[in-house]
């Protein structure tokens, strides 16, 4: 998001509580060819693990993952066709899955101030009818397996002892 309009959307966006969908990078193609981001993410979510062959990311074993993106199906659209052109194939795509009151037990925690009930119950609206229908094309467009569901609830735990054993999940998900 270093565009400086995608960063003064996502101001006017965030404190109303209103998810944010950013469209594909202009450069996605380029960045695919040549070199992919230097930190490897996987976290909700939605992530798309792809291989790369050149440049830093090839020195990181060859793949990467878009972290959050695509998150409506025009995205996904958009996404798989310049992978598909490039001979790219999705290797996983990792959807964490939380049922609603965690998430707004987890959001209104956090201590944001555009976290209120209310936003949360709105980003939760777009996610559910724009993020899991993009989950849902992905899963019919791509390969059987490569869209896996990961059970980001970990009752008991505090939170950094939940995040680590959300992220063994979906590593052992991801290696599966």
């Amino acid at each position: 998001m270093g565009d400086t309009h995608q960063m003064l959307e996502l101001r006017v966006h965030a404190p109303r509580g209103e998810l944010m969908v950013l469209g594909p990078s202009p450069t996605l193609k380029t960045n695919l060819t040549h070199d992919a981001p230097q930190t490897p993410l996987v976290n909700p979510p939605c992530a798309a693990s792809v291989p790369c062959t050149t440049g830093a990311c090839a020195k990181r074993g060859g793949r990467w993952a878009l972290d959050g993106y695509p998150r409506q199906v025009g995205a996904a659209e958009h996404l798989l066709r310049p992978l598909d052109s490039l001979d790219f194939p999705v290797l996983k795509v990792v959807h964490l899955q939380l049922i609603d009151n965690e998430v707004m037990r987890r959001l209104l925690h956090r201590g944001r101030e555009d976290d209120t009930p209310e936003s949360v119950e709105k980003r939760l609206a777009v996610y559910r009818e724009e993020v899991l229908s993009a989950v849902t094309y992905l899963r019919g467009a791509l390969p059987e397996g490569t869209v896996v569901e990961v059970d980001a609830l970990t009752p008991g735990l505090d939170a950094e002892a939940g995040a680590e054993e959300v992220k063994r999940r979906v590593l052992q998900a991801v290696a599966g």
